[in-house]
């Protein structure tokens, strides 16, 4: 054998240069470090003989060494040297030898190290990094920071490097080598074991089924070269262990996927068939608490590069965890050049990190409910598993690329979801659960949830932009594998606008019932999914623009329908057009509203035979911004049309060219749209408002009724004007204070109308900078009142208060807004409760009670140019009533919350049916309302005194609120069990023997 060698040597390395010190010339790393083995890559710098000592001990003592493998040009000279029979969960220290002959001492490397994982019967810690998208060389300072933390292993999530325009294989090393040319990088890489994965750009930008085979082998070739990764017939799909605590699955998100630019199909890859059929058992067969997915690009909101534009795939895979019911599951993700943190609508988490080395994206901050925080800086983040924890808990650390702490968040191992169900007495309805352990936002009337993560949460509602009552905040428990079923009210009677449709899209994956697709332009078919909870359109279906921009329309209603009022939200990724039609009574007759982000126009056409004809068109301003919910409001009375977006009159016209037929969503040339909460009502439901204090529309061009207020000391005074229609603020006043930490970030105030107990401000704002601007109330003096404010640089929602001249932050988040957008600001104070909703999303609802009274107004710090307008002060939503059923073992906890019955006697009851209920005129002359409960045997027994039916008599306490427990004794299971029952109540004044609120009903099932 050594002969055999010695002539292979001979012909390799006959006039070679004597190897030295610097023969390795782009360092050395360990990869997939296993708790048995590891594997060891260099690059030498000439063909040579490659082996790896290794030991337990620093200093190298009893090492032992592999045998010698070939450096060949073959492989550009890298070398994978793979290491066996390790011990688990221990720390090793290793060097490379290489020499020109085999059995001569050659030249030693440096010393690295590595800790192999725990195996799989370990309760031991894992700690590790992730991140993603490299390139620039200059920037390697956040592998210092890396390494600084001392992970167990860091994971790669592609884009490292960018080989776009690499032809060749030699083109495709040069790459490699040019990036990875780096000695920051270098110490890195010889201390921390890695497991990389590729996404597009190490082959070529967004690389799929229809990118040259040649490039394709060529830079999948470079990357096996390059990284310390065995060759598998599975390329890089695989599965890794640490201890009891976690198990890693890493996917191939390219090599099997189809075309990206292609409609989404039942047959359209991602994964691939034996990609995904491995990672489906693979899960199953896990009893990691922790299983992590690294999938490199996200799976929600990623556009067609990503998960977004395989759905029927992503279906799949969740549809399969939830049937097989796989708790804490994570998905890891780059790609983007952000960091984020998401809690998807499966009840999974999503954790998105990068870039290390790469221009800064997006913040996609606009793209509630799931997201909890976003970060634009260079960055990567580090997840500590703690399988000793009770329950076991994963935390999760972003840090930029000094190291320095961005967010902390930590979750925790949920052995049995919970379920949760709403029901609101109007379609607008729609609540989200804040400050729990599982974001659950914006869910409309049908919603449910399968998988809700158990907690303390605050359950918030959205107020209408029309009606005076929005449901009352409560705090509720959910236990491990509970139900929560909530029922809340928007109104007392049935309303003067009647719904005629309404669709939230909460169906499950796939067409959508009760609408028909026409598709007149070409390009297409189209594709309408409902997916995530709205419904979809993913193809590029358009063709020919101007004049008639004819695309895609999802067609419902009656062709009866007269007046109405029309609402809808959508959100696109595309800049292209985006709308609603109304009146449609065939392809010929139709009104349609047109909003386009890349022509930047916006326009109301009506076809009529055939023929189009623009009524209104505003050129020069944007349609929509992309990434971004807005709301779409058309109202049609007679002959007199108006539309709304995000709160803003867009049109406001007569003509009669239709007079009845149905409504529609509309979209041409837009690759990626989104619709969600539809509902068409009877009449003028804009026309709904609340008692008005003050209102300015600023039309007049007059400041009139507003004074000014200047507390910054810098860049000052302030310069307020109407113009434009809009109030603005122009000059770049604050107070110098550039930290997020600070709170009283003095600027200038513009406050209007009367000193008030009870109000709420509404007004649209758009702030074209970045920093500081929102909105005042109870304003008594510079010393004295309550702040909403937002800052996009700093990345922080925030309410407080200054008493005194001392500032206290009552609530604040890690999100923001986007500069340069109109949106929807509702800041209310009623009572001690103080709530602010953004663009219809309630974001909090807190109690304080320091200041009692006071004027309202809008504010601005280090922000220039800042615009507001449609400035309203009106009276409050009156706090309606909410009923919360939880039920957990052989028990149902009620909770019931109607701050307005706050000190009254409230009475539960049971029935066998919600409806037709009780009229309470029976009760008490001319009262047109219905307690639904009917009255039969249950309702009677439930008004008895019961041990089972506990605290269903009692007084509401000062905030309103109460409780009652059902107890479902085990005699009555094998007689009753699965028998739906309904549980509600009402309030009564004793001081004026009246009836008050109707609490509303709920589900609950004898068990």
């Amino acid at each position: 054998m050594f002969r055999i060698l010695a002539l292979l040597a001979a012909t390799l390395f006959a006039g070679g240069a004597p190897l030295s010190a610097q023969s390795q010339t782009h360092g050395q790393m360990t990869g997939e470090v296993t708790d048995t083995a590891a594997i060891v890559w260099t690059r030498a710098q000439q063909a040579c003989f490659a082996s790896v000592q290794y030991s337990t001990h620093p200093g190298m003592v009893g090492a032992l060494e592999t045998p010698t493998i070939v450096a060949s040009a073959t492989r550009d000279f890298t070398v994978r040297i793979a290491l066996q029979g390790l011990t688990p969960a221990t720390r090793y220290y290793y060097r490379l030898r290489l020499a020109l002959q085999p059995g001569t001492a050659g030249t030693l490397g440096p010393i690295g190290q590595f800790r192999t994982a725990p195996s799989p019967h370990q309760l031991q810690p894992v700690s590790f990094a992730f991140s993603g998208d490299i390139q620039t060389i200059s920037q390697f300072d956040t592998f210092s920071a890396i390494a600084a933390e001392q992970p167990d292993f860091y994971i790669n999530l592609g884009d490292f490097p960018y080989c776009d325009g690499a032809v060749t294989m030699a083109d495709y090393w040069n790459v490699h080598k040019t990036v990875r040319n780096s000695s920051v990088l270098h110490a890195m890489t010889q201390d921390i074991p890695w497991f990389a994965v590729w996404d597009d750009h190490e082959v070529t930008n967004n690389w799929d089924a229809a990118t040259n085979p040649a490039l394709v082998q060529n830079g999948i070739q470079a990357f096996h070269d390059m990284f310390p990764i065995a060759d598998t017939p599975n390329d890089i799909w695989r599965q890794r262990r640490f201890g009891q605590g976690l198990e890693v699955f890493f996917l191939d998100t390219r090599r099997y996927r189809g075309v990206n630019a292609d409609a989404p199909s039942p047959t359209k890859p991602f994964l691939g068939p034996q990609q995904m059929q491995w990672l489906q058992q693979a899960l199953v067969q896990s009893n990691a608490t922790w299983k992590v997915i690294a999938t490199s690009v996200p799976t929600f909101y990623g556009g067609t590069d990503s998960w977004d534009g395989y759905v029927h795939e992503r279906e799949q895979l969740l549809h399969f965890l939830r049937q097989q019911d796989l708790h804490n599951v994570v998905f890891l993700a780059a790609d983007q050049h952000l960091a984020a943190i998401r809690e998807l609508r499966e009840g999974l988490l999503e954790v998105q990190a990068g870039p290390v080395a790469q221009f800064l994206g997006g913040g996609l901050h606009s793209r509630e409910p799931e997201q909890r925080w976003h970060g634009t800086v260079r960055n990567f983040a580090m997840v500590h598993v703690d399988p000793n924890a009770q329950p076991s808990t994963l935390r999760i650390v972003f840090h930029d690329n000094q190291g320095n702490v961005l967010r902390e968040h930590t979750a925790t191992a949920v052995t049995e979801a919970a379920k949760l169900h709403f029901a609101s007495d109007v379609p607008e309805g729609a609540f989200h659960l804040a400050n729990g352990p599982f974001l659950v936002r914006d869910e409309g009337p049908t919603a449910h949830r399968d998988r809700l993560h158990p907690g303390n949460y605050d359950v918030l509602f959205r107020d209408l932009p029309h009606g005076t009552g929005s449901p009352a905040s409560l705090p509720i428990t959910v236990p491990q594998g509970g139900l929560v079923r909530i029922a809340a009210d928007y109104e007392d009677l049935p309303s003067s606008n009647p719904v005629l449709f309404a669709d939230s899209f909460d169906a499950p994956f796939g067409a959508a019932p009760g609408w028909q697709i026409v598709d007149q332009g070409t390009g297409g078919p189209s594709s309408w999914l409902v997916l995530d909870g709205a419904l979809s359109q993913r193809t590029n279906l358009g063709g020919t623009g101007a004049p008639n921009f004819f695309g895609s329309m999802a067609i419902a209603g009656s062709p009866a329908w007269t007046d109405l009022t029309f609402a809808s939200r959508f959100w696109s990724t595309d800049n292209d057009t985006v709308g609603v039609v109304f009146r449609y009574q065939d392809l010929g007759n139709y009104y349609r509203v047109r909003l386009d982000a890349e022509r930047t126009s916006v326009q109301l056409t009506s076809f009529r035979n055939g023929v189009s004809r623009v009524l209104a068109e505003r050129t020069g301003i944007a349609g929509y911004a992309s990434d971004f919910w807005h709301s779409l409001v058309v109202s049609a009375i007679g002959a007199h049309l108006r539309v709304w977006r995000n709160g803003e009159l867009l049109f406001d016209l007569q003509d009669n060219d239709h007079a009845t037929g149905k409504v529609g969503l509309y979209c041409w040339a837009n690759q990626f749209v989104s619709f969600d909460d539809i509902v068409v009502r009877s009449g003028d439901a804009m026309a709904r408002t609340r008692t008005q204090h003050f209102a300015a529309d600023f039309s007049n061009g007059s400041l009139a009724g507003f004074s000014i207020v200047d507390q910054g000391t810098t860049s000052g005074p302030s310069v307020w004007n109407v113009a434009g229609g809009a109030l603005q603020q122009t000059s770049n006043i604050g107070d110098g204070d550039g930290s997020r930490a600070g709170v009283p970030k003095l600027g200038s105030l513009a406050i209007a109308g009367p000193v008030l107990t009870d109000q709420e401000l509404r007004v649209r704002v758009r702030n074209d900078d970045n920093d500081a601007f929102g909105a005042v109330l109870r304003y008594q003096d510079p010393q004295n009142y309550y702040r909403f404010s937002l800052d996009a640089e700093r990345h922080y929602r925030r309410l407080g208060r200054v008493v005194q001249g001392q500032w206290t932050v009552l609530w604040e988040d890690d999100n923001d807004f986007l500069p340069g957008l109109w949106n929807e600001l509702q800041f209310s104070a009623q009572g001690d409760r103080l709530r602010v909703q953004w663009n219809g999303l309630c974001l909090c609802d807190v109690h304080d009670s320091a200041l009692g009274q006071g004027r309202a107004g809008v504010y601005c710090w280090a922000s220039t140019p800042v615009l507001f307008d449609d400035f309203v002060v009106q009276a409050p939503p009156i706090p309606r009533a909410v009923t919360v059923a939880i039920a957990s073992g052989n028990q149902d906890a009620l909770q019931l919350c109607a701050p307005a019955s706050a000190g009254h006697i409230y009475v539960l009851a049971l029935a066998a049916a919600r409806t037709p209920g009780i009229a309470l005129s029976s009760l008490q002359p001319n009262d047109p309302r219905t307690w639904e409960l009917t009255n039969d045997s249950f309702f009677q027994a439930s008004l008895m005194p019961s041990p089972f039916l506990q605290q269903f008599l009692g007084a509401l306490d000062a905030e309103g609120r109460a409780q009652g427990t059902i107890v479902y004794p085990p005699i009555a299971v094998p007689l009753l069990g699965g028998l739906q029952l309904y549980a509600g109540g009402i309030t009564f004044d004793p001081s004026t023997g009246r009836f008050g609120e109707i609490f509303p009903t709920v589900p609950v099932v004898v068990r």
